[in-house]
């Protein structure tokens, strides 16, 4: 998990990590709809040790609570996926 998007030599790779219940947290690209989970080649690493789980929490808090990092709106992140009207 990195607060940047890092480019390298045209590869992309667009991690992603979850937290469930504080008792399990998953890193991988999985991204959770039927279209990843059926077609898609996606990974995903579970991790059931509560010292895992709590590190990789304490990451999230710390790049979400940063105050050097530009807070963004999902609507702000929407009009740039999405260059259409919202209704």
């Amino acid at each position: 998990m990195a607060p940047y998007n890092y480019h390298y030599a045209g590869l992309y790779l667009h991690g992603k990590a979850y937290i469930i219940d504080n008792c399990v947290a998953y890193l991988g690209s999985l991204n959770f709809t039927r279209c990843a989970n059926y077609k898609n080649n996606k990974t995903g690493v579970p991790f059931p040790q509560p010292e895992a789980v709590q590190k990789i929490s304490d990451e999230f808090d710390t790049l979400f609570f940063n105050d050097e990092l530009p807070k963004l709106s999902l609507d702000f992140l929407g009009r740039q996926l999405c260059q259409e009207p919202i209704n």
